[in-house]
């Protein structure tokens, strides 16, 4: 069971699926951004699809990236399928390296640890740069040292087996509690879903998308890392 000598309680806002394809879905991601005003969480977490396909007008993608700049706090971005890093990408159009100190865009191929100092946590990630079977987002994962939280984020398809067809982009269920991490945030199914393994938490946020009734709600998760009560997560309405 992963443990941490992290004495810090830290509150985490889970997204993923956002598939922004104009302006007037970005309306979700301020949703969103204002979600996490509310809960003051200390990091956001989306686990790729933010943007819908690599087509986008480039007003789009800074409108975008508008409503993340409200919001002073680490975030931590991945690319997913439909928002791949490949050499089409949308995210060669933007420098995403330099574009506000709090946003952190992982754009490596082989995965990279981010640390965070001030929150005593580290989290690593994947770049996606094509979404087929030998594609594996958890795959050259970095051990974790026990001396901060620790904390993954992938996007792909959960496999609680192995099975005869390979998908693209799989996560195996060994793979999530092999990580021996605090948390795994994952993204590309559209539904809030709990796929932990032997003590690892590992959950989907599921889409966030706004109902089109006023009655109807989109959804995140919440993360609480709690020194002596350990992950919990539930899913939040957006604001």
């Amino acid at each position: 069971m992963p443990t941490s000598r992290s004495s810090k309680e830290i509150r985490i806002l889970h997204t993923s699926d956002v598939h922004i394809d104009s302006m007037a879905s970005c309306a979700t991601l301020k949703s969103i951004v204002d979600t996490a005003h509310r809960l003051e969480v200390d990091l956001l977490l989306i686990a790729g699809d933010l943007f819908d396909h690599s087509r986008l007008d480039v007003g789009v993608i800074q409108g975008a990236l508008a409503e993340l700049k409200r919001l002073h706090i680490p975030q931590v971005l991945i690319p997913g399928n439909h928002d791949q890093l490949d050499q089409g990408s949308l995210y060669h159009r933007v420098d995403m390296k330099s574009l506000f100190p709090s946003l952190r865009f992982i754009s490596s191929h082989e995965g990279e640890t981010l640390t965070f100092d001030e929150l005593d946590l580290k989290v690593w990630g994947r770049a996606m740069d094509d979404h087929n079977e030998n594609f594996r987002p958890l795959a050259g994962i970095t051990p974790r040292d026990n001396g901060m939280w620790h904390l993954a984020v992938a996007h792909g398809f959960f496999l609680p087996s192995r099975p005869i067809y390979v998908p693209s982009s799989p996560i195996m269920a060994e793979e999530i509690e092999a990580t021996g991490y605090d948390y795994v945030a994952l993204g590309h199914a559209h539904a809030f879903r709990d796929v932990s393994q032997n003590g690892v938490k590992a959950y989907y946020s599921g889409a966030p998308h706004l109902g089109v009734t006023d009655d109807e709600q989109g959804h995140a998760a919440l993360v609480r890392l709690h020194p002596s009560r350990g992950v919990s997560v539930e899913q939040v309405p957006l604001d």
